[in-house]
């Protein structure tokens, strides 16, 4: 594994020509963005020959690619294959019922946009189709335009959530499992599967709808609702009892970058933190509705190597279709685990304590210091934009800077993107200076003290404001995300711990402190 990444860094470096910004960092650097960072991965084929990746997915439309290559649109591809439509039609599917909060939007954008595809010079409203990022999705029959509810993973959970479903530290513990699924995350107690004993004494340490950590001295396992001073959040989709003082908290919408293959994951993200958020996406190769997940193009190919143009595609759709609705959006990969209550309290308390809503711009996460001089935010844990800096990343920086680049270590792109506006990275580490993001799982987490490599430049970097901390020593109580969490069962075990989700009668749901019952909630 380590060779073959190697031999893709060699190959990618003679072929493209790398940035001023990227020659200072350190080949550890490199690798921990390749193998944590970005946290897309794939199953890969290798071509000795060519020293090219390509993703295992099936032969797409020969029509339609050679439709494509007669428009001259060279640089829209999947596993190097030219695709799209050019039916002159404008299928854009979107769900329309009566409380979509995007049906007039859709109504709008129909009567406006063109033909999707028939040449290069082709525009919708006052924007070319060979600018990727604004060539917008596609839907389940290839067709562009689709613009996707983000609300359909939450009312899909929300429909399955019983009336008299348990809380967790006033959060519902709800999740949907399978018989198979309870047998093989339940029966195991905490300590014995991929956490093993230290990951679990460590996620001991966080507490589901934290508040801001300099109150956590207050036993939150024995706080009634009354001592919280709690309320039912309305906008909030995991339908919590919260700390919040009014209704207002925070709307945030949360993305994830995968692909087909991987549907798997999502399906079970949507299933324990993705339905928590106001909304959720998918930005995939294949449109599927009831996962979120959207067919979204951009330059280049859907490979790991290509991160950046996946993100840019990724933002710029957010921000075409959704910014209007929510205050923050959360982009992390397919295997990444986010504590959406204590994301959503984290700004609301901390975070727009501090600076208030949405009055300068904000791009938080894990901070990371890239070795050519500034910092840039984690892609492993996800970053955070609230609409601000979204905008201006957008407006100012879209199409000016890195355009062209194909690359992995999209995070690091996007901070130096955000560098180049004097748009920085925030210190997110808490009142008693530790993480709030994690860029590994539980385990590693918990056993590494690392003497050597990137990551012990990391923890030397964060030692400079916070004294020096790992393990369990590093972890804060409101925690939002764990990284590498690389498989649909491993994800929903996650959640059955934190959250106290298994039923009595099984060998987790009888060692973990019973959840309180409240009937009606919803």
């Amino acid at each position: 594994m380590t060779q073959m990444k190697a031999g893709a860094i060699a190959s990618r470096r003679r072929r493209h020509r790398a940035p001023s910004f990227l020659v200072p960092l350190l080949g550890g650097l490199v690798t921990y963005s390749l193998h944590i960072n970005s946290s897309f991965s794939f199953t890969w084929q290798h071509n000795a020959d060519s020293q090219e990746f390509s993703m295992q997915l099936a032969t797409v439309n020969s029509t339609a690619a050679k439709q494509l290559q007669s428009a001259q649109i060279h640089n829209i591809t999947r596993s190097g294959l030219q695709y799209g439509t050019a039916t002159g039609q404008n299928h854009s599917r979107h769900s329309k019922t009566a409380e979509s909060p995007f049906q007039s939007l859709q109504t709008s954008l129909e009567s406006q946009r063109l033909t999707p595809i028939a040449t290069s010079s082709t525009v919708r409203g006052n924007r070319s189709v060979t600018d990727l990022p604004y060539a917008d999705a596609r839907d389940e029959d290839g067709s562009w335009g689709y613009i996707a509810d983000a609300t359909q993973v939450r009312s899909r959970v929300l429909a399955l959530l019983p009336s008299n479903h348990t809380l967790h530290n006033n959060v519902t513990s709800f999740i949907p499992m399978t018989e198979s699924e309870q047998e093989e995350i339940c029966q195991k107690p905490p300590g014995s599967g991929p956490e093993q004993e230290l990951g679990w004494k460590l996620m001991q340490r966080v507490v589901v709808n934290a508040p801001e950590p300099s109150h956590c001295r207050h036993n939150l396992q024995s706080s009634s609702p009354k001592s919280l001073q709690a309320v039912i959040v309305t906008n909030s989709s995991s339908i919590s009892v919260s700390h919040h003082t009014e209704t207002a908290a925070p709307k945030i919408l949360c993305v994830v970058y995968t692909y087909d293959a991987h549907h798997d994951r999502v399906a079970a993200i949507g299933d324990t933190w993705g339905w928590r958020c106001d909304g959720f996406l998918a930005a995939s190769n294949r449109t599927v509705p009831e996962l979120g997940a959207v067919d979204l193009p951009h330059v280049g190919p859907e490979a790991y190597g290509n991160m950046w143009q996946k993100t840019r595609s990724i933002l710029a759709y957010v921000h075409e279709h959704y910014i209007a609705e929510y205050d923050y959006v959360h982009v992390a990969g397919d295997d990444t685990y986010v504590i959406v209550e204590n994301l959503r309290n984290y700004l609301e308390f901390t975070v727009e304590a501090k600076h208030g809503r949405g009055k300068v711009p904000l791009y938080l996460g894990q901070r990371v210091f890239s070795g050519g001089g500034y910092t840039f935010v984690g892609g492993g844990p996800g970053y955070i934009l609230n609409r601000l800096a979204l905008q201006r990343f957008i407006k100012e920086a879209l199409s000016a800077c890195l355009a062209n680049q194909q690359e992995a270590a999209e995070d690091r792109s996007l901070g130096y993107c955000f560098k180049t506006l004097e748009i920085t990275t925030e210190d997110t580490a808490d009142a008693f200076h530790r993480q709030r993001f994690h860029g590994v799982d539980p385990y590693f987490l918990a056993t590494k003290n690392p003497q050597k490599g990137f990551w012990k430049r990391l923890y030397k970097f964060w030692a400079r404001e916070h004294g020096y901390k790992w393990g369990i020593g590093l972890v804060s109580p409101q925690t939002v995300t764990f990284h590498l969490i690389k498989s649909p069962i491993w994800m929903k075990r996650m959640h059955a711990m934190l959250y106290h989700a298994c039923p009595t009668g099984t060998a987790m749901g009888d060692l973990l402190p019973r959840p309180t019952k409240l009937a009606n909630i919803s």
